[in-house]
């Protein structure tokens, strides 16, 4: 009597291969997915669902079962919702420290992770890019974050290197970008990474986001957009510097910035080329160089909306910055500002 076939009773996404042994007889293998492990049992059984189920949540954890290992739990990590509703920005941030952390650490055990003597281990990796500080800080921010997501999965009681403070400690707050600044980069940059820089200047957007806004979004008042970084819609008033800015630009695209081949800017293409065009400027006046991120260019369009008359919740909105950090420095650098010009004016009354 013929087998009946059972392909029919497989569930959505397993993959069936038929085949006929030397006997004749015909015969089904299913797999939990095309390429992927045999299921155990026969279709419809206990056994074939519980070891359906197994490869199933074997591809959900990267592969991964219970974790023996750091890699193993990088693996789980990146295979966790927390990691996979990061923006793009923030994965190839991390992305970029996980083979280093595999290489140095991958094969520690769970046990010795634990272990409050690994501490050591991590510091020393971290000392060994004392010479790059941020870069350092980087590594072992990643490190932190696998663990303490470990933690929080209940895969480790502790994270060992949550401890380890960072090695750079430049106040940020002094991280602002004088008009003067500007000047001497418009003289060796393009008139499209000038763009850039002024509207971030004049709309606080962060990098990711500057390069994205697109004319649709502006309405001729204010930029409407959801961030890349936590996606929320948020709606920004444009001062009038920066509505004038925007009059001027020719719409090439569907992106407000585009480069000089008026294609949208990537962050990588808008990074590398304000880079070439301040190291255009310090090879040519070593003795004075300037130094601009688009980090500082945030904190420089902080005081600018400030200054401008915008609320400091409204400033703490558009910065994605508490209301607190906001009112620092609005104290550090507005005040300041119109307290300087007072006194100025008032000298020259007295003069």
């Amino acid at each position: 009597m013929r087998k009946k076939s059972t392909a029919g009773a497989k569930p959505d996404g397993v993959h069936v291969v038929k085949a006929r042994l030397a006997g004749g007889a015909r015969v089904e293998y299913h797999y939990a997915w095309r390429g992927g492990p045999r299921i155990d049992g026969q279709p419809g059984s206990p056994e074939y669902l519980r070891s359906l189920a197994a490869h199933l949540e074997s591809l959900r954890t990267g592969g991964v079962g219970e974790p023996r290992t750091l890699k193993d739990l990088v693996t789980l990590f990146k295979a966790s919702p927390e990691y996979m509703k990061l923006g793009k920005d923030s994965k190839r941030g991390y992305e970029t420290y996980f083979p280093a952390i595999i290489t140095e650490f991958g094969d520690l055990p769970i046990a010795a992770l634990e272990d409050k003597r690994v501490r050591r281990h991590f510091l020393k990796w971290r000392n060994t890019m004392a010479d790059t500080p941020r870069a350092a800080d980087y590594g072992i921010g990643t490190l932190k974050r696998v663990l303490s997501w470990s933690v929080d999965a209940t895969w480790l009681d502790t994270n060992q290197a949550e401890p380890i403070g960072r090695l750079h400690s430049v106040d940020k707050s002094d991280d602002i970008v004088s008009d003067e600044t500007l000047t001497k980069l418009a003289t060796v940059a393009s008139a499209q990474v000038m763009w850039a820089v002024n509207l971030a200047l004049y709309s606080g957007l962060r990098e990711c986001n500057l390069v994205r806004v697109a004319w649709p979004n502006y309405d001729g008042t204010s930029i409407s957009y959801r961030t890349s970084k936590r996606g929320k819609d948020v709606l920004i008033p444009v001062i009038r510097p920066g509505r004038e800015l925007l009059s001027s630009l020719p719409r090439l695209a569907i992106t407000i910035l585009t480069n000089t081949r008026g294609r949208p800017w990537t962050p990588d293409g808008l990074r590398t080329s304000l880079s070439k065009a301040i190291a255009a400027w310090n090879r040519a006046n070593p003795a004075d160089p300037i130094h601009i991120t688009f980090h500082a260019l945030r904190r420089t369009a902080c005081t600018k909306l400030l200054i401008w008359g915008l609320k400091v919740p409204t400033v703490a909105m558009i910065m994605g910055w508490s209301e607190a950090d906001v009112e620092a420095m609005k104290k550090k650098y507005v005040s300041r500002k119109k307290l300087m010009q007072e006194t100025l004016a008032m000298m020259g009354e007295g003069g």
